[in-house]
């Protein structure tokens, strides 16, 4: 029988999934009591002389729904799972890891960044990535879909929201 935070988490995400289809009103309307802080995102950057920071908010907004977090104890076994994932010949670990790793994402429902992610923090982000683009030497040898591609995204995978481009300047 399938577990009942099992079954919650498949419906969810079939729900995100078929939600994320429409436009940039109906990805707000994903983010519940959140909505204000999306809202002041894109009011921020709505009258902003560089244009790019406002279709980055766009753009940013319209895909957090497919981006996520977890939090809580389960981290700490995700945690212990990749150092353990390293004691593993390098030709069984994707295997190890997989296998290890449904029995704990089944224990832990994911915390969408849609939901939860401060109008602050989403400003920092874009106001970081566009500042650094347009103030690149080589900007100009790329299109705009590198930049959103490559240099925009607030995080690579599922891990913790920070201020990563912070480390690294």
């Amino acid at each position: 029988m399938i577990n009942k935070t099992l079954l919650l988490y498949l419906v969810l995400v079939i729900f995100v999934v078929v939600s994320c289809t429409g436009n940039l009103d109906r990805k707000i309307e994903l983010s519940g009591s959140n909505h204000t802080e999306m809202e002041a995102v894109l009011d921020h950057f709505k009258n902003d002389p560089n244009p790019l920071k406002y279709e980055s908010a766009k753009f940013l907004i319209e895909n957090m729904p497919y981006h996520y977090s977890f939090k809580g104890n389960a981290v700490d076994r995700f945690n212990e799972l990749y150092l353990n994932t390293s004691k593993e010949a390098l030709n069984k670990r994707t295997e190890f890891f997989n296998k290890n790793a449904d029995s704990i994402k089944a224990s832990m429902p994911p915390i969408y960044d849609i939901t939860t992610m401060k109008a602050e923090e989403l400003i920092k982000a874009i106001d970081d990535a566009c500042d650094m683009w347009c103030n690149s030497p080589w900007h100009e040898m790329y299109d705009k879909k590198f930049f959103f591609d490559y240099v925009l995204p607030y995080r690579i995978e599922h891990e913790p929201l920070s201020d990563w481009r912070q480390t690294i300047s």
